[in-house]
């Protein structure tokens, strides 16, 4: 199997951590994970005692960490909870009143699943999800297996290559492609705006009737605008588009008014978009079909675990991904 992390960049995940979004299906799910996902770490987190260590690996803003904090409250019991990340996360930082809501947690960030700060033997459940597969796998499973206690266990949710989120993840990367390399309109935009910039009085502006090469600027923006606008229309059309377009109309408005400031935004628009099409580029190539799967039950079985694969499924039989279950001893 190759390595997952070739061509992984962090760089993008800390910029949407440090965002302030709690897990990456934000846009989908409001608060922290609800139905079979919760209901699936539930019942890995009914597994521990008192005391126990769970490590959360690619932690984020600590949505699953968070989840075994309550989890452990509504038992009247104290878990040794930690969240790393190879990303430059910061969760309390990123979220007003982080310090009382993620109390009881301890965060690592720029700390990866091949070397963690962990002791042998030290941790009883180690969690993953959406995270284990963009990973060395051979490493991270060697690392798993050193700081896992015995009788431990190691649980993951997995992207599967047949799951709405592969679904919808890959109409996004389309969108994305389409905005910064199938379009001119972002160039449009930004010619249209240095012309408001160049025009700052009402006389100016009056004048640019004109004027055939501000014509030409504004006709041609016009053009991509109303493309892009007909593309929002299409009944399946990819929410990072209808969100583009949305804030578009809001950096053009702001143009007339303070050019310099909605080219500032429109280069951090820009900006979110690379971010937005590297992750979902990564994340297509971290999706794994059933064969991929079954290798790594495989990898884990050669080391004796007791390994349980399955499909996780929220409301309406909709397939979220693989799960997978390690028990050490």
């Amino acid at each position: 199997m190759p390595s997952s992390s070739e061509g992984f960049t962090a760089a993008p995940w800390s910029r949407l951590w440090r965002a302030g979004v709690l897990h990456s299906c934000a846009t989908a799910i409001t608060g922290n994970y609800d139905g079979e996902i919760h209901r699936f770490w539930t019942e890995q987190f009914l597994t521990l005692a008192d005391g126990a260590c769970v490590l959360d690996v690619g932690t984020g803003n600590g949505a699953v960490a968070v989840l075994a904090r309550d989890h452990a409250r509504e038992r009247a019991v104290e878990f040794d909870i930690h969240g790393i990340d190879v990303a430059d996360i910061s969760p309390v930082a990123s979220r007003t009143g982080g310090s009382g809501f993620y109390r009881g947690i301890e965060f690592h960030p720029r700390t990866s699943i091949d070397k963690t700060p962990f002791k042998n033997g030290s941790v009883d459940l180690v969690c993953c999800q959406y995270v284990f597969e963009y990973t060395s796998i051979p490493a991270s499973i060697a690392e798993m297996h050193r700081i896992l206690k015995a009788h431990g266990r190691i649980a993951m949710i997995l992207h599967s290559d047949d799951s709405v989120i592969a679904r919808v993840s890959l109409k996004q990367l389309e969108g994305c492609d389409y905005l910064l390399s199938n379009t001119p309109t972002v160039e449009r935009t930004r010619k249209l705006l240095e012309l408001f910039l160049t025009t700052p009085y009402p006389e100016q502006r009056r004048q640019l009737a004109n004027d055939s090469s501000a014509e030409a600027i504004r006709s041609s923006f016009n053009m991509s605008a109303a493309e892009v606008m007909d593309r929002v229309a299409a009944k399946d059309c990819p929410e990072v588009l209808r969100t583009f377009a949305q804030r578009l109309v809001g950096i053009v408005r702001q143009g007339v008014q303070d050019p310099r400031g909605a080219l500032s935004a429109l280069d951090d628009a820009v900006d979110s978009l690379v971010d937005e099409r590297e992750r979902l580029r990564q994340m297509r190539a971290a999706l794994l079909d059933e064969a991929a799967l079954l290798e790594i039950a495989a990898r884990f079985g050669a080391l004796g675990y007791g390994v349980a694969c399955g499909s996780l499924r929220q409301e309406g039989d909709v397939k979220m991904g693989w799960t997978l279950v390690a028990t050490n001893g």
